[in-house]
């Protein structure tokens, strides 16, 4: 073989592996949609019975995390007597037969009817190699008082050797293609402003005191129904255009603030809680933008909280110590959110010092059903006072959970018990 010969090799060989990367890039933003954002709870089970791969939502209904059900088996993780009773379901699904049943689940002071799906996964010898756990709510489905008779039935088995085929061909190109048209939809949503700012109000637990708000930010397809809710972010991280969207919420709450001065003489600035992607707390500029337009706004820095997620401090500390100085440096406060969910080092305490600690809501859900997470928040809420740090409930559902709250000493809360989200242009 000659030099260019090998040369043509080498280069068709990085061409393809450029290509498989940007393959796989794609198909990873569509697990994270999947994993992140779909409504339905979703597991699988191989045929020893144990997970392999589960969503958030099927984890925030157990109210475990991920590292206490990977590799465990189904008697480890739903304990003997729910075991039991799906038992016989599971060994038909294993034998190679869709199952569907009816699952009664304690929420709240009363009980959800939901419809369980398992559907079985054969390999290519055409065994069962285990099958895919599905949970709907009737009610989140289609609609108020439907039930399991609602819900269509699945059609059947995912049999690989059959359906691989249609699987392979052109799915990879639709899509990339359905990524770029993603990308571009972004990058014209920044530009058109096609976002919409909303609010859900954070209550102080023990005085009688105006609340602060926690902002959302919803795009307009979304509010159209035209995409699934939090999709159009999955893809924006995937873009690098998350702190350009940060940006732009940071602008608009400033920019609505400042009106509502003009049209009011007497109207005072709430807090407002702004969630930081990944991508700003990496952007050194970021500290001297907010300085550029709390000055053009003429609103004070102080009526700025940002939010920073406990996974992304975790991965850079470094970067997430210095924003967090600079931020306060100008006035702003800060806030670690998700807190709870993963175990974190005391140690970044010492080199960050958050005003807020955003307690994780898979760890709230369950204040009122498990010991085990009534004791960790008593701990968490002892740490954080310790460190003089306010404490923040997050997704409190009911009357009861604030009551538990409370005695707790959580300072605040956060949910529907306490407020709906609504648009920012509606609250005070």
């Amino acid at each position: 073989m000659s030099v260019g010969e090998l040369i043509d090799l080498i280069e068709g060989q990085a061409l393809q592996l450029r290509r498989l990367e940007g393959d796989l890039k794609v198909l990873r933003a569509r697990l994270r949609i999947v994993e992140q954002n779909l409504p339905v709870r979703l597991a699988f089970v191989d045929a020893g019975e144990r997970y392999v791969f589960h969503n958030e939502a099927y984890r925030r209904w157990l109210g475990l995390n991920a590292e206490q059900i990977d590799g465990r088996t189904l008697r480890e993780v739903l304990g003997e007597s729910v075991y039991t009773g799906v038992a016989d379901y599971v060994r038909e699904a294993l034998s190679g037969t869709c199952v569907n049943y009816e699952h009664r689940h304690l929420c709240g002071a009363g009980t959800r009817q939901l419809c369980g799906y398992l559907v079985p996964y054969f390999d290519e010898q055409r065994a069962v190699a285990g099958f895919y756990s599905l949970l709907l709510d009737p009610q989140t489905m289609a609609g108020p008082g439907s039930t399991a008779a609602d819900i269509p039935k699945l059609i059947g088995p995912l049999d690989p050797v059959e359906d691989a085929p249609e699987l392979r061909e052109g799915a990879v190109a639709k899509a990339q293609d359905e990524w770029r048209e993603a990308a571009e939809r972004i990058k014209s949503a920044i530009r058109n402003n096609e976002f919409m700012l909303y609010c859900q109000v954070i209550k102080d637990l023990a005085a009688d005191i105006p609340p602060f708000h926690d902002i959302f930010i919803r795009q307009t397809e979304e509010e159209q129904k035209r995409v699934s809710p939090g999709a159009f972010f999955v893809m924006a991280e995937e873009c690098g255009l998350m702190s350009e969207i940060d940006r732009w919420v940071l602008c608009g709450v400033l920019g609505w603030a400042s009106a509502r001065k003009r049209e009011r003489a007497d109207w005072r600035p709430s807090l407002y809680c702004i969630n930081i992607s990944h991508d700003t707390i990496g952007d050194p500029n970021f500290p001297e933008f907010v300085h550029e337009q709390v000055t053009h706004a003429q609103i004070p820095a102080e009526a700025l909280c940002f939010e920073f997620q406990e996974a992304n401090v975790a991965e850079l500390p470094v970067d997430a110590a210095e924003l967090v100085r600079n931020l306060r440096s100008l006035g702003c406060r800060t806030m670690l959110g998700g807190f709870g969910r993963n175990r974190v080092p005391v140690e970044i305490f010492k080199d960050m010092h958050f005003d807020f600690l955003k307690i994780d809501s898979s760890l709230v859900f369950n204040i009122l059903r498990s010991e085990a997470s009534v004791a960790k928040m008593r701990g968490i809420v002892r740490l954080a006072h310790t460190l003089g740090i306010n404490t923040i409930a997050d997704l409190v559902e009911s009357p009861e959970a604030v009551v538990k709250l409370r005695d707790l000493e959580v300072d605040y809360a956060q949910g529907i018990a306490i407020g709906p989200v609504q648009p920012l242009h509606a609250s005070n």
